[in-house]
């Protein structure tokens, strides 16, 4: 008996397929609902929040807001002035008033009979709805502006405020220092305290996410190569991992997972996901031509993905079997589903994964967002935690259901078991998925005897879609 563990996100594509099943079957399409909704939601504009004039020698500490890792024994001092730090993200809340009305619209809005039920908006209607008021984000562009920031972009959903600048700018406006610290033998940049705003900010700013270099991580572990039979649909391992039982640990082909979830009967009936799409988040950008010949390794219909880069292209980098996993998964499991890459190169001091993130609610194609990263709630700091919750609350008011990997940690969140034998952070979790307004998911443990018929019976199904 082998036992065989995938402890990754694409645990959630299993799930992801029935979501896609539920909304074929039930939901509006969302362009149809978005349609319906402008009548529905039409209401007062929003009340400024920033009274006064805004006093820079007034501040306020955005607490919780350095990394774990930037401490004093990897201190290795402060960046040149001149140091770039692009694409930062100024995070804004909404009055308690509004963040009401927004969480009574997401209940209503699942609840079937209600005036709301399967009216999703799109990001501008998100925005008028439930964002700031104009002259709040005038006051705080502005104030920007005066510290010599450029403002990239201001988020249609009103949560958001890209900007520009350099380090210089950012201590003087922030009162925080941009430093080097050296962790692993890894050159990496953060800030050295928490950062400061005018205290008139208060009720609309959230915090600035993120403000460091550190990277979140691929929920995968690389064990080795494998051999894939096309006649039998037989995996060869070029590698073996004990267990406790002395088996070994064997990859898995796209029907061995059909099998292990029991999704013949739902491609029996049809359901492959066709009219659906998933947007994947990535850290890393791919090369089509390994999709292709992964499609056609398994007998897969040739389905490429899209890929959308926001801003720079980050090309193959660290995450890159990440990539190519969710990727291939997703077009495996929902075979007639639409598949768009949404990646970023991000900037050193900024997340690509939150702004692939925007850009794909922006865009507002996909009916999924699927994310196979984790950062535990502590390395992310109090704004990043905010900006991810709003991201997938801002996804549920679009009607986009949102998955992440939970991780292989549990409770132990903080800690890499690829390197650590025992925990040391503390109680954790993934700051990426520990919101209301996303699915969570882990990964699962198989026992099985063998499986090859019943794997190769789904194999020819899925091949005739």
């Amino acid at each position: 008996m082998h036992c065989v563990r995938r402890s990754i996100s694409i645990g959630s594509v299993a799930l992801l397929l029935g979501v896609l099943v539920w909304l074929s079957a039930t939901a509006q399409s969302v362009a149809a609902a978005q349609a319906e909704a402008k009548a529905v939601f039409a209401g007062p504009a929003a009340r400024a929040v920033v009274v006064g004039s805004v006093d820079d020698t007034v501040r306020m500490t955005l607490r919780g807001n350095v990394h774990p890792m930037a401490r004093a024994e990897y201190d290795r001092g402060r960046v040149e002035d001149s140091f770039a730090a692009e694409r930062l993200t100024m995070i804004l809340k909404r009055s308690a008033e509004r963040e009401q009305e927004l969480r009574q619209f997401l209940q209503d809005a699942h609840i079937p009979g209600t005036a709301s039920y399967h009216k999703w908006l799109t990001p501008d209607e998100f925005g008028q709805r439930f964002g700031a008021a104009d002259s709040d984000m005038a006051a705080l562009t502005g104030w920007l502006e005066s510290h010599g920031f450029a403002i990239n972009k201001v988020h249609a959903g009103r949560t958001a405020i890209e900007f520009s600048g350099n380090a210089a700018q950012v201590a003087a406006a922030f009162h925080t220092e941009i430093h080097r610290y050296e962790v692993q033998g890894q050159m990496e940049y953060a800030n050295a305290s928490d950062p400061q705003i005018p205290a008139a900010f208060a009720p609309l700013v959230a915090g600035i996410a993120p403000m460091h270099s550190f990277r979140p991580a691929p929920m995968i572990e690389v064990r080795g190569r494998t051999r894939f039979d096309r006649k039998t649909h037989a995996a060869a391992p070029e590698w073996t991992y004990p267990d406790t039982d002395g088996g070994v640990i064997y990859e898995l082909t796209p029907s061995d997972f059909a099998v292990q979830y029991d999704l013949g009967p739902v491609y029996a009936a049809g359901e492959t996901g066709t009219g659906q799409s998933i947007g994947i988040l990535s850290a890393s950008n791919l090369d089509l031509s390994l999709v292709q010949a992964y499609q056609s390794l398994f007998g897969l219909p040739a389905n490429l993905p899209a890929v959308v880069i926001d801003g720079n292209d980050p090309g193959q980098t660290y995450a890159a079997t990440e990539a190519y996993l969710d990727v291939e998964q997703a077009g495996a499991v929902a075979p007639g589903a639409k598949v768009v890459l949404y990646t970023s190169a991000g900037t050193v001091l900024g997340d690509p994964l939150y702004a692939a993130g925007l850009r794909a609610l922006e865009d507002n194609v996909v009916s999924v967002i699927s994310m196979s990263y984790g950062m535990c709630e502590a390395a992310l700091g109090a704004s990043a935690n905010a900006a991810w919750a709003m991201l997938w609350q801002e996804a549920a008011a679009q009607g986009i259901t949102g998955f992440v990997s939970a991780g292989d940690g549990g409770s132990a969140g903080c800690d890499d078991f690829n390197t650590q034998g025992f925990a040391d952070y503390g109680l954790a979790v993934n700051g990426y998925g520990s919101t209301p307004y996303n699915v969570s998911v882990g990964g699962t443990d198989f026992y099985f005897s063998s499986y090859a018929a019943g794997g190769s019976t789904l194999q020819s199904q899925i091949a005739s879609y």
